[in-house]
């Protein structure tokens, strides 16, 4: 191997930077490469080529210590407005204060608009029922929060056209909901866990369009209906009908009547939902699923819990989040411990199962829930941030069961 006279091994700490002056020219240059991402559905292509004329397009070109070194690249759920332009397939260099000006009027068009790594796009393929599929991959530059928490980048998963048991899905990929048309996976999950959840994503996608699309109505009878309230971007349970909140609210009957008859649902699953509502609105929201259960059936809720002794998990989850009011948290209302999560779920006529949960005294206790009843990401089973016996990122779980006897007023 030719020595480098930029880094060294070094048998107790691995390969380092000889000189610390070479590490820095090599992290500002890989924050000078961006690649300007755009996706969506009938993304408005005639303006983003105008936005790139405008700004990154120019007659003399400029290299020095401020200047950037920009791709453009983009996928709309769409495939029939795939109306490309030349200045699609350009670099441009340019100074960073142009870019900024670009990237702020770009954001105000339709669509997601993001910064990726430059060099990082490939493809993530996933075998389901006999059948190949694949999928476009982007890795996020920006640090956002991924489950409601701070996590640094996320890989952006988008159905492609590699290969051919592709062609049902992408060609229907702009009648799908939102929700549907892409997946972003935080960056640390390993390879096992990105293939267990594209693998889900594209069952949940095989499954509504089997189902029927927008505008159809699904025949829930005879069905075994189970829900996800306030899915998001996510879809943790296959099989699952996740719903979105403007879709399904917990505290307005309108949006629930005329979906399912009383009675007909199985199991109602809310990962970090509750804590959006007061104890008071909790009550009513909690009266509301118990009235669309059937007999035995239950809701499965997770919160964050405010027996978890750590400071600073308790300044993210806190009521009004930990200040920005674009936090996820911003909206918090309450913070549950076990005593009163279950005297909020008893107050609507339902038997309460801790399944996992922290006492008084801050100690963690859990049982062996089985997550075929509904699987929550943030829990001690399944979050990667909780390693063995340590817990960083705990939730305070629950299965509340409609008691047969107990009369609604």
């Amino acid at each position: 191997m030719t020595q480098s006279k930029h880094i060294k091994y070094y048998r107790n700490l691995g390969w380092d930077f000889i000189n610390p002056t070479e590490m820095l020219h090599f992290v500002s240059k890989q924050r000078k490469q961006v690649k300007m991402f755009s996706y969506g559905c009938d993304l408005d292509y005639d303006l983003m080529s105008q936005l790139i004329k405008k700004h990154l397009v120019s007659e003399t070109e400029t290299r020095n210590e401020t200047t950037m070194e920009i791709s453009f690249d983009s996928y709309d759920a769409n495939l029939t407005n795939l109306a490309w332009s030349d200045y699609f397939y350009e670099v441009y260099n340019i100074e960073e204060n142009r870019f900024v000006e670009f990237e702020k009027e770009l954001r105000q068009l339709s669509g997601t608009h993001i910064r990726c790594h430059y060099n990082i796009r490939g493809h993530f393929e996933v075998q389901l029922n006999g059948k190949k599929y694949s999928t476009l991959v982007y890795k996020t530059l920006d640090c956002s929060a991924v489950y409601r928490e701070e996590v640094e980048g996320r890989y952006l998963f988008f159905i492609d056209t590699e290969s051919e048991d592709n062609q049902r899905i992408r060609q229907k990929m702009h009648l799908l909901p939102e929700h549907l048309q892409s997946l972003n996976l935080p960056e640390y999950f390993t390879e096992i866990q990105r293939e267990v959840y594209v693998r889900d994503w594209f069952r949940s996608i095989l499954d509504k369009i089997s189902r029927g699309l927008r505008g159809e109505k699904v025949n829930i009878k005879h069905k075994d209906i189970k829900i996800v309230i306030g899915a998001g971007e996510y879809n943790n349970n296959p099989g699952w009908l996740h719903t979105q909140e403007e879709e399904l609210n917990l505290i307005e009957a309108s949006t629930w009547e005329g979906m399912f008859p009383k009675g007909s649902i199985s199991a109602i699953l809310a990962e970090h939902v509750w804590e959006h509502l007061t104890y008071e609105e909790g009550i009513e929201a909690a009266k509301l699923c118990y009235f669309y259960l059937k007999d035995s059936g239950y809701i499965r809720c997770a919160v964050p819990d405010g027996y978890f002794q750590d400071e600073a998990y308790q300044d993210i989850v806190k009521i009004g989040g930990p200040g920005p009011k674009d936090h996820p948290a911003a909206s918090h209302k309450i913070v549950y411990n076990y005593k009163t999560l279950t005297k909020m779920f008893e107050a609507a006529g339902f038997s309460v199962q801790l399944l996992e949960y922290c006492d008084e005294s801050g100690h963690f206790h859990c049982i062996d829930w089985n997550e075929k009843d509904g699987l929550i990401f943030r829990s001690k089973k399944f979050d990667p941030r909780n390693h063995g016996d340590i817990v960083k990122c705990p939730s305070l779980m629950i299965d509340a069961v409609k008691r047969e006897y107990v009369l609604m007023d």
